[in-house]
């Protein structure tokens, strides 16, 4: 239990970090991605890390949907403290699609008329299945990797090269265990995270 727990103390941290330069502010919303292949834990880091944020404020609530339709009408959803993870994205917010639009809407424009502070996830098979905007997230993380992604990430600067082969070594050296790579505001983190479940989200159909 005291090793999850130091787990938890170190994903609040991390939630934390993402969202220190904020945290002043009336109203905001800050956004990260998560990438990993079919099963690898995307999923259930992201339910975690805003199962964290829930509990770091009151008047707080955390959700879980597939259906990006909510980025509309996240106004109307419960809490002041929104944490909000949209599952399986691929292919689905592009550069130039509605979803897109809408993300902009919500992270720069209308905060004033939003009036909540909104910590957004989006998960995704893979890195060329989402926008360049949503890749270069200020929290990134991966659950998965393999030697022909190290490339394609070190190209986007998404994570620096050396980080890369490490968090590959080590998925390769305990194929049982559950280590992810986030990386927050430049700052890159191998994590094992096994065991480590957090769902205090609502889903949203």
């Amino acid at each position: 239990m005291s090793d999850n727990n130091n787990k938890i103390r170190i994903l609040t941290e991390i939630v934390y970090n993402a969202l220190r330069t904020v945290l002043k502010s009336e109203n905001y919303a800050i956004y990260g991605v998560i990438v990993g292949s079919m099963s690898s834990g995307k999923t259930t880091l992201a339910l975690t890390l805003a199962s964290i944020f829930k509990r770091m404020f009151s008047d707080s609530k955390c959700y879980i949907t597939q259906n990006l339709d909510y980025l509309t009408s996240i106004d109307k959803l419960d809490g002041k403290y929104v944490a909000i993870v949209f599952d399986d994205v691929s292919n689905r917010i592009r550069r130039f699609s509605n979803e897109l639009t809408n993300i902009y809407t919500v992270r720069h424009k209308g905060l004033d008329t939003i009036n909540k502070n909104i910590f957004m996830l989006f998960n995704c098979h893979y890195l060329r299945s989402i926008a360049p905007f949503i890749r270069s997230a200020p929290l990134r993380a991966l659950t998965s990797i393999s030697e022909a992604e190290i490339k394609a990430y070190t190209n986007e600067y998404l994570f620096t090269t050396s980080v890369l082969w490490d968090y590959l070594y080590y998925v390769n050296k305990y194929p049982d265990k559950f280590i992810t790579l986030i990386s927050v505001r430049g700052k890159e983190r191998i994590i094992d995270v096994t065991n480590v479940i957090l769902n205090e989200c609502e889903i949203l159909e």
